[in-house]
């Protein structure tokens, strides 16, 4: 099922890349494991990033923001408490 991109996505594969960078040897190398990984590490993700798994009780209409995903929600909530902690 493709889901496009979404928002993190990026982050996943620089924490990748920065795990098994110092450990290759080769540029390349750390280019073609860092792809396989990450692929793979995304795709055993997907269902947190799939909008069709979003909160089904938050109203979608044309031209309105895209449902929240469980990861952005997550976040969402943490950055609220730590406001609430630390104005």
């Amino acid at each position: 099922k493709d889901v496009g991109y979404r928002q993190g996505m990026h982050e996943l594969c620089g924490l990748v890349y920065f795990a098994i960078e110092a450990s290759l040897s080769s540029p390349d190398e750390v280019e073609a494991v860092c792809y396989f990984l990450s692929r793979w590490l995304i795709n055993a993700l997907l269902p947190l990033y799939d909008p069709r798994q979003a909160d089904p009780t938050q109203k979608y209409r044309m031209g309105s923001p895209a449902p929240k995903t469980k990861p952005v929600f997550a976040c969402e909530t943490i950055f609220d408490s730590l406001k609430a902690s630390d104005p």
